[in-house]
């Protein structure tokens, strides 16, 4: 067979496309302590001497390099096994053939425009929890998949000229979680969320006018992870559309940056993130994540010393490496457990069958159609991302409280039992009440187990707990893997201008590592300012006695979000229950019972036939009660209550129910006159006018009064007691009653002179 001559050449180290984060947060503090974990400037000497350690391996082909490509010995083997294995089984060359040496050049270029760097902080994973969930690995997986033929994959896109890979990567895996639920193929902006990660606006509810990020250098080519990239979009800002923020290219690819892409897109979004699971790599955690989500972000290292341009196959050299490196992002959407190791050149030590298909970012041109296949043996594969998209249209709760604006990696330990909250004043009805149903969290350990409640109407805002509970039980929730989560929780409703907090428990592991915002710096391409203020999140221990203690006072803000939306109408108190009493000194009684949510009360009060209602009082919470006493004499009356609070300013009131007629109580009733007559002693007195009736009472002297005779005719102004006895002196007494609708109201009385019967 001929011989292919392939020429080894240098590789050129220019300033990189794709990047990534490029230090590692320094061990996690034991929680409430010192705090977060943040980067320190040990982390920036660390990826220097990172880099200059890997500058002969990653910058020419000399060294280790040499030995393998370097002697004729080397180049012969190369050619040799090439040769040997041309047009055997297992072989799949990308056009069907080996290809020409301009080929291959054309092929393996773009390799030569990536730049290695430190992959960042490592997520806590527990790759065995992937074996409880699915057993045996022969029998939980099928032996391929393949996530286009299903068309759960958008076309092949290009980067070039920028370094924006990762911003492809994240674009990629939202595009396929659309099309796996029938929305449609999006074409999502990866420019607009490449811009707007390194120049973020305020939020829509202005709460992270301080929050930055901070790219040291031109975005389009120090750029970021998709790590980072999740965190950034749990904000909403993005992802909008291909036709919104274009690429800034040319039709030849040149770059075009003379459209200047204007702040109030910020925020402009064709579908929102939604989950984000992120994991360290074994074969069957990946394969999880594909068949949940059908595609997953990852970072590598891509090299072309090692990929076979004939096959589109490439694996770092196994072995080759203790530590991890990469200077690319692609995207997995399937496997082939049958793609032969004989693909992978022999330089890659490739010893097992097996390969991930990759959806790269460099053209359909490129690779087998824009995919190239990676061994399961790559040892830099790392940092899997998936997600799950929501249509902008379709999301419900459009309405996303969050104090975390920028998007370091930042974590804080939280035991069992300890808890952490964030505290929101309610402001996005403008006036109208809202309903939250959604809590979103970030976390950077698996298996995390949460107890969720929901506080209304804070009466301390430092306070979490100083609401009412909203569930009966705190709402329970798992995440099997780190990443961003939104969670589902009961509805509840929030009145504008109210305090509300999110009270976020561990309730499992004896660990969550969660996220946090905080100053931090990642070497020397990225950093964030955080603009914490006191009285947004807080942390408490698990004991009994524990105070709520403000994240301010370590730095920090937990990534705790609340996603609401907005009715039509604004919360109104309940209409509160009442009742009204007369009473005879002099006024009405009205009384009702508390109304939760209410801080103050209206008392109405009109005319009992015809007339206007009158607001007779404004009562705070402090009193349920209210004496009306400019009231007029066996007056009928009628009577309401109705609740409200009070909100920026503002006062909203609830609905109101008619009270029942009541009448005034009597005025003091005076005997006029007690005579002894004939047949008996007459007593007289001067009717009230309304009165329904009088009460006719008899006492001896030194004796109490007894009812005698009870008069249902409010016009009767005389009583003859036909049986006083002769000889005997008495005393006697009227009252004047109404009717009520519990019974009859009574007025008071004043009591004659004694009289004889004669």
């Amino acid at each position: 067979m001929k011989k292919r001559n392939t020429a080894i050449r240098a590789l050129s180290v220019f300033l990189a496309y794709a990047m990534v984060c490029t230090s590692v947060p320094a061990a996690g503090q034991e929680m409430f302590g010192s705090g977060v974990n943040r980067e320190t400037e040990e982390n920036t000497s660390d990826l220097k001497e990172f880099q200059s350690s890997q500058a002969d391996e990653f910058g020419t082909d000399t060294g280790s390099d040499a030995e393998l490509f370097g002697s004729d010995d080397a180049k012969q083997e190369f050619q040799d096994g090439e040769n040997s294995e041309e047009g055997t089984d297992g072989i799949r060359y990308i056009k069907g053939r080996p290809l020409t040496e301009e080929e291959r050049k054309e092929e393996l270029e773009p390799f030569k425009n990536l730049k290695p760097l430190d992959p960042g902080i490592e997520v806590e994973s527990d790759l065995t929890s992937v074996y409880a969930a699915y057993g045996n690995r022969e029998a939980a997986f099928p032996s391929s998949y393949d996530a286009r033929k299903e068309g759960l994959v958008t076309p092949v896109k290009n980067q070039n000229p920028f370094g924006t890979c990762w911003a492809f990567g994240m674009a990629a895996i939202m595009e396929t979680s659309l099309l796996a639920q029938n929305k449609g193929t999006y074409d999502l902006s990866e420019e607009h969320l490449s811009y707007f990660f390194s120049n973020r606006q305020n939020d829509p509810l202005g709460n992270t006018p301080d929050d930055k990020n901070y790219v040291l250098g031109n975005y389009h080519v120090i750029g970021g992870n998709d790590h980072l990239a999740a965190i950034y979009l749990s904000t909403w800002s993005g992802m909008t559309t291909e036709a919104d923020v274009p690429f800034p290219t040319d039709s030849l690819h040149q770059n075009d940056l003379t459209v200047q892409i204007p702040e109030s897109k910020a925020y402009n979004s064709a579908a929102y993130l939604k989950n984000a699971s992120v994991s360290k790599y074994s074969e069957e955690r990946m394969k999880e994540m594909l068949l949940n989500d059908h595609a997953v972000s990852i970072m590598l290292y891509m090299k072309e010393s090692y990929a076979n341009p004939d096959t589109a196959a490439y694996c770092y050299p196994v072995g080759k490496s203790n530590s991890t490196v990469i200077n690319h992002i692609v995207t997995v959407v399937g496997w082939d457990d049958t793609y032969s190791k004989d693909n992978f050149l022999p330089v890659s030590n490739v010893t097992s069958d097996g390969a991930w298909i990759i959806k790269n970012s460099w053209g359909e041109k490129k690779g087998d159609g824009g995919y190239y296949y990676l061994s399961y043996q790559d040892p830099n594969i790392s940092k899997l991302v998936s997600a799950e998209a929501v249509a902008a249209l379709d999301q419900k709760y459009r309405n996303n409280y969050f104090y975390d604006g920028s998007s370091a990696l930042s974590v804080i330990p939280i035991q069992a039992g300890q808890s952490v909250a964030a505290v929101y004043e309610t402001t996005a009805g403008k006036g109208k009440a809202e309903v939250l149903g959604e809590v979103n969290l970030v976390t950077n350990s698996d298996n995390a187990c949460y107890k969720i409640q929901i506080y209304t109407d804070l009466t301390d805002p430092y306070d979490p707990e100083s609401g009412t509970a909203a569930y009966a039980a705190p709402y329970e929730f798992e995440q099997p893997i780190a990443g961003v989560q939104t969670i589902s929780v009961p509805e509840v409703v929030l009145k504008q201008g109210s305090r509300y907090s999110v009270v976020i428990t561990n309730s499992g592991i004896d660990k969550i590592s969660f996220g946090v915002e905080a100053k931090s710096s990642y070497g020397n391409w990225f950093t964030c300012t955080a603009g914490i203020e006191t009285g947004q999140t807080f942390y408490k221990s698990a004991s009994e006695t524990a105070r709520w203690t403000d994240g301010k006072t370590k730095n920090w803000t937990a990534r705790i979000k609340a996603h609401t939306r907005t009715l039509n109408q604004s919360w109104v108190p309940d209409t509160p229950v009442f009742q009204v009493k007369a009473y005879n000194s002099g006024y009405n009684l009205i009384s009702w019972k508390k109304v939760s949510g209410a801080t103050g009360y209206y008392v109405y009060r009109k005319p009992a036939a015809g007339g206007k209602w009158s607001q007779i009082a404004d009562v705070g919470t402090s009193e349920l009660k209210y004496k009306d006493s400019k009231v007029t004499a066996n007056a009928s009356y009628r009577y309401t209550v109705k609740a409200y609070y009070e909100a920026s300013g503002k006062r909203y009131s609830g609905k109101y129910k008619t009270g029942d007629v009541i009448k005034a109580a009597p005025a003091v009733q005076k005997v006029t006159s007690v005579k002894s007559e004939k047949n008996g002693i007459r007593i007289r007195w001067k009717p009230q006018k309304k009165c329904d009736g009088y009460y006719i009472y008899r006492k001896k002297k030194g004796g109490s009064y007894q009812l005698i005779k009870k008069i249902s005719n409010g016009n009767s102004s005389s009583y003859l007691d036909k049986k006083a006895q002769k000889g005997v002196s008495y005393y006697y007494a009227v009252k004047a009653y109404v009717k009520e609708p519990y019974g009859n109201t009574y007025s008071k009385y004043k009591s004659s002179s004694a009289v004889k019967r004669k």
